[in-house]
Order: structure tokens, then C-alpha cells, then sequence
């Protein structure tokens, strides 16, 4: 029973059901007074936006002080991130009813309102690459990679490949210094693998699998030495897109939410001085 109650008692119950309210309060406000922002039901909507950012924007002070939250029992990440995520969608229908599905006026409000909807959409593009990416990675790849290894990782590569092409003839020497060389030189984004991950990869291999047809018998456990470093090197690029795509989300998310913070206190302080 405890475990049937905790879940209906769960981030995603409690948003459900005030994102259901919302809906009604604004469906009695058409039908008995005018929609505005200045009214009372305007007003509950915009202050309960407010609300609501304050504590989603908690979710990225949980994370900067985990130990902090961890040692206090905040809660667990997962339902943090519940609340993120189920609480992201009634802010954005809070600022909708708040501005009665019209583009407000003014340079201050618009700079709220268009932020306001830019974070909303950004964190469901967030969810979607967090759930796709890792998936993507894992299905399509034979390695697993961090982010901040890949420098050293390339360069580890760059330095094996140099030594197996030592004892290379001229054939291997030639795919060496046009191909494998080349990549080596340092982490490459390419869109194809955000397309097709595992295809991406087969469709770089093809020298090598028409290679081994044509040279010498003692030359092919050196041009397998150098299939390896290449395939690893171009998995790490693939790793290296994938993962580029959460970064340039953070920077498309978190900015904008700090910026969107900052406004709305600017635009509740110049409200109440006028």
C-alpha cells in the first residue's frame, strides 16, 4: 500500500493534477471575466510561474552542492529530476494562461515570455537527447568513452598507429599517411553519426576490408593493427558528436534559465515600484 501511495503521491501525480486545475481556472476566467495578466486569476498564474521557477532553478543548486543535499536526504536525484522535468511543462502552461495565449507588449515582458518558452522547449529537447544519445552510443558502439578522455585517448592512438607504421611497406605506408595519419590528428564532429552511428563507422572501413585483397600475406597483421586504431579513433568521433550534442544543449539551457531568472525578479521589481 505504502508503494501505491508513493507513487500516486509522485512529482508527476502532483504536476498532473495543478496542471489540471490550471486549466479549469483558466476555463472559469474566460467564462466570467476578461483575461488578463493584471487580474486575479492572471496574477495567481504569473505568481505561481515565479513559484515554481524558484524551484525548479533548486534542481541546479542540488547538483552544484551535491554532497550538501546528499548528507541533508533532499531527496533523491531521480525525483528531482521528475519534478524538473513534469514541473518544466506547468511553468510553461502557467506563463501561457499568465499572458492568455497572447504576445505580450513591451521589451521586459516579451524578453520574459520568449525565454520563458525557449527554456520550456530546450528542456524537452534535453530530455529527448538524454534519453537518445546514451542509447545511441551504446547500441552503436563497441567502446565506451568519457568526454574528458578523449585528448588523451586520441593521443594514445596517434602514438600506436606511428609505431605499427614503421614496419609497414609502401602500400600500408600510403593508406597510413593519406588516412589513418590524418584522423589521428585530434577529435572530429561528424553529423553523420547523430544520422546512423553504426553505419557511419562501417562506411569509414571500406579502404581497409578492399585493402587486405591486395597485399601481402605478412603485410595484413599490420593492416589489422591499423584497422583497430582507426575504428577506435572514429567510434571516439562518434562519441565525440553524440556527447558534443548534450555540451551545446547546456549551453542552449542553462544560460537562458539564469538570464530568465534574472528577469522576471527585474520585472516583479519594476511592477511593484509602478
Amino acid at each position: 500500500m505504502s508503494g501505491r501511495l508513493s507513487r500516486l503521491l509522485s512529482w508527476r501525480f502532483v504536476c498532473l493534477v495543478l496542471f489540471v486545475l490550471a486549466v479549469v481556472s483558466f476555463v472559469v476566467n474566460v467564462a466570467t471575466t476578461d483575461v488578463r495578466s493584471s487580474n486575479l486569476f492572471g496574477l495567481t498564474y504569473g505568481w505561481s510561474a515565479f513559484a515554481l521557477l524558484l524551484l525548479l532553478g533548486c534542481f541546479g543548486l542540488r547538483r552544484r552542492f551535491l554532497g550538501l543535499a546528499t548528507r541533508l536526504r533532499l531527496g533523491s536525484a531521480a525525483s528531482w529530476l521528475r519534478l524538473h522535468l513534469n514541473g518544466g511543462l506547468l511553468f510553461g502552461l502557467l506563463v501561457l494562461l499568465h499572458s492568455g495565449f497572447r504576445v505580450p507588449i513591451g521589451v521586459l515582458t516579451l524578453s520574459v515570455w520568449i525565454l520563458s518558452l525557449w527554456v520550456v522547449v530546450s528542456g524537452l529537447v534535453g530530455l529527448l537527447l538524454q534519453r537518445w544519445v546514451p542509447r545511441a552510443l551504446t547500441s552503436g558502439l563497441s567502446i565506451e568513452v568519457l568526454w574528458e578522455r578523449i585528448p588523451d585517448l586520441v593521443e594514445e592512438l596517434r602514438e600506436r598507429a606511428a609505431s605499427i607504421a614503421e614496419n609497414c611497406d609502401e602500400t600500408l605506408l600510403f593508406l597510413y599517411r593519406n588516412k589513418v595519419e590524418p584522423a589521428l590528428v585530434g577529435a572530429e564532429a561528424h553529423w553523420i553519426y547523430c544520422i546512423d552511428v553504426s553505419g557511419g563507422v562501417r562506411g569509414e572501413l571500406g579502404d581497409f576490408h578492399y585493402l587486405r585483397r591486395a597485399i601481402a600475406h605478412d603485410q595484413k597483421p599490420l593492416l589489422d593493427a591499423l584497422e583497430v586504431c582507426y575504428r577506435t579513433k572514429i567510434e571516439i568521433d562518434a562519441h565525440y558528436t553524440l556527447q558534443s550534442l548534450l555540451r551545446y544543449w547546456l549551453v542552449a539551457h542553462t544560460p537562458p534559465s539564469i538570464a530568465l531568472l534574472v528577469l522576471v525578479m527585474v520585472r516583479i521589481g519594476v511592477s511593484l515600484v509602478y
